[in-house]
């Protein structure tokens, strides 16, 4: 699916392009898709635990008809690519997948959680993650080749994989039994069904914050690199740190538990995210950009598996949850380039990225006051133990 989506990452625009789009109407185009999708996910994580009520299936059963309903509604909208005859079809089309993909994310992800018992859910989460960051990074070079050959395979392309992923759905059952997952559900551990509490909250508003970063980067960097004399290859350089860095980062988390429930970890990379930001605001050195960029790929790689693992830890809502983890993806792409705008607009170009660094840094200031708070609860915690066993 994310090859699918990151096949139009570039053909979409270079379409309305074709069409003669302006800068601002290409600005649009991309904020109504992170819009469409923004408020269609909690309604796409509700729709899906809708269908397990009123039909009474298996929850991961119910996650799957939901996903089937996005391929074959993207299948539709996709196909609309022979039809389209100017600048206004092109919204459509953009707008209309945007909304329709909404209901494959949130679905999807509540799948992971309700198809097996959580004690391997942070491996179900990092095989996930890596699936969907790879596609990512594929699917833009097979659009531009394909748009290349002719502007319409990109769309073709990304009917044909919702075709073979609704075959594969079609010829594959949602889960278990309503007994067996009953069964597993009792099985379960209870450290792996415990409230996230406050890291919940924490981690859906550093994964906003990532994301609203990661979106003034690329939208409003590229033109900043080439007031400073970068060239294209070198933009994409810069660009590619980021999401190879949050790959190999999901590996590193993936294989090792130690971050769950952990306030370091997260102070730690916000903090360093902060200061890479800083040094794309005020440097111009190649050297320093490439130690810049990975530090938010950690930082995004981090907290997207902190805001995803935390949504799905309990049993109850992960439909809602995911649509909500999923709203704040949306939000962070749609209101970053928004805020980074009018920054750049009436402070200058650099200004954007002042911003993200003074919104990394908060967080940061605000996970390392957690930490302090838990740290001397630990510690009034070992002091009255052994008073409580004194006679």
């Amino acid at each position: 699916m994310n090859s699918a989506t990151g096949v139009l990452v570039v053909a979409l625009p270079l379409l309305a392009i074709r069409y003669g789009a302006s800068p601002l109407e290409l600005g649009l185009l991309g904020s109504l898709g992170a819009m469409a999708y923004t408020f269609a996910c909690p309604l796409a994580g509700w729709h899906s635990e809708r269908i397990e009520r009123d039909a009474a299936l298996v929850p991961a059963e119910a996650k799957r008809r939901s996903v089937m309903l996005s391929c074959s509604l993207l299948m539709v909208v996709d196909s609309y690519i022979f039809l389209v005859g100017g600048l206004r079809d092109v919204f459509i089309l953009g707008v209309s997948g945007s909304l329709c993909a909404a209901f494959f994310w949130p679905p999807l992800q509540a799948w992971l959680a309700d198809i097996g018992g959580r004690a391997r859910l942070s491996e179900r989460l990092g095989m996930f993650n890596l699936s969907w960051s790879a596609g990512i990074m594929l699917g833009p070079m097979i659009g531009g080749v394909l748009y290349s050959i002719d502007y319409r395979y990109p769309w073709c392309y990304a009917v044909v994989a919702n075709a073979l992923m609704l075959t594969a759905l079609l010829l594959t059952r949602g889960g278990r039994s309503r007994d067996d997952h009953a069964a597993v559900g009792a099985a379960d551990e209870t450290p792996h069904l415990e409230d996230p509490g406050v890291f919940l909250p924490l981690a859906l508003w550093a994964n906003f914050i990532c994301w609203f970063a990661l979106s003034n980067v690329q939208s409003l960097y590229p033109k900043l690199a080439v007031a400073n004399g970068f060239s294209p290859c070198l933009i994409g350089y810069l660009l590619f740190l980021v999401g190879v860095t949050q790959s190999v980062f999901f590996i590193v988390l993936r294989s090792s538990p130690r971050w769950h429930y952990r306030f370091g970890p997260l102070t730690i990379v916000h903090g360093a995210a902060a200061i890479g930001m800083l040094i794309v605001f005020r440097s111009t050195s190649v050297m320093f950009l490439s130690l810049a960029f990975p530090l938010l790929g950690v930082a995004l790689g981090l907290s997207y598996y902190s805001s995803i693992y935390y949504s799905l830890c309990g049993h109850e809502r992960t439909g809602q949850r995911t649509g909500i983890h999923e709203f704040m993806v949306g939000s962070g792409f749609f209101l970053g380039p928004a805020a980074g705008g009018i920054c750049a607009q009436y402070a200058g170009m650099r200004s954007p990225f002042l911003l993200c660094a003074l919104l990394l840094a908060a967080t940061a200031i605000g996970e390392a006051a957690g930490w302090l708070r838990a740290s001397r609860r630990v510690s009034a915690a070992r002091v009255e133990k052994p008073c409580s066993h004194s006679r």
